[in-house]
């Protein structure tokens, strides 16, 4: 892996986590490009899926069978199946289940129930359940848009490859209930139009894919601790250098 690519992932995110939870209070006023922005339909054939118009350009959808992120595009082309509207992908998630505990050295399948979203101060929160054996966790996931401007006043403090005209999409995460010397692990395996910062990330495989600018890549997020966090950002092109898929 080259070493800008090895900074993209291993790009420390504390220096921003102020500015990002700062920007946070902000959000009660932001103009969402429908009412409601929270909907439920299927989106891509997958009938259990969760979409939230974060904005005009970032719309997302989750699979609530895995309580896990589907895909990310700019428009609202597939998430209204009834509208034809071209919309450019920018990102496809995993496919089935992605939590996992580990625990003594041993990795086991959580079982993961979606529990809904609460809306708070203008952002939506996702609640999801995981049970394990004996141990019950609760996860909340908030993602947001974000542009870099409201991280950093100089885009490249981020991560060398970020510029001022990319779109993020900040997934921020907080679990209790994880056992002690345990991991509650979510994993990620994405096609992404773009590049990625985060705070804690292991077991990283990252190779190019078919599309413009697009990187196929695996990798496990840890949530360690009785009040866990973490947090990742998807950073993409600007929209005009996004083409629309057919």
């Amino acid at each position: 892996m080259s070493a800008l690519r090895e900074a993209m992932f291993r790009t420390r995110l504390r220096s921003c986590v102020l500015a990002a939870a700062a920007c946070a209070a902000s959000f009660a006023g932001v103009d969402r490009p429908r009412d409601p922005w929270v909907m439920r339909g299927a989106v891509d054939g997958v009938e259990s899926a969760v979409t939230l118009a974060l904005h005009a350009e970032l719309w997302v959808s989750y699979d609530a069978r895995w309580c896990s992120l589907h895909g990310a595009w700019s428009g609202r082309g597939s998430a209204e199946r009834s509208v034809d509207v071209p919309a450019a992908r920018r990102l496809d998630g995993a496919d089935g289940a992605v939590w996992w505990l580990v625990q003594h050295g041993e990795a086991r399948l959580v079982e993961a129930r979606w529990l809904g979203y609460v809306l708070r101060d203008g952002q939506a929160t996702l609640r999801y359940e995981m049970r394990c054996g004996d141990a019950r966790m609760l996860v909340e996931e908030t993602p947001e848009l974000v542009r870099p401007a409201d991280l950093a006043d100089d885009p490249s403090a981020i991560a060398p490859w970020v510029r001022a005209d990319m779109l993020g999409l900040r997934r921020t995460f907080h679990a209790t209930g994880v056992p002690d010397g345990a991991q509650l692990c979510l994993t990620l395996s994405d096609r992404v139009r773009g590049g990625v910062v985060v705070q804690e990330l292991a077991d990283l495989i990252e190779e190019p894919c078919e599309g413009e600018g697009c990187r196929r890549w695996s990798a496990r997020m840890p949530l360690v601790g009785a009040e866990a966090w973490n947090e990742l950002i998807y950073f993409f092109a600007a929209p005009d250098r996004v083409r629309a898929r057919k």
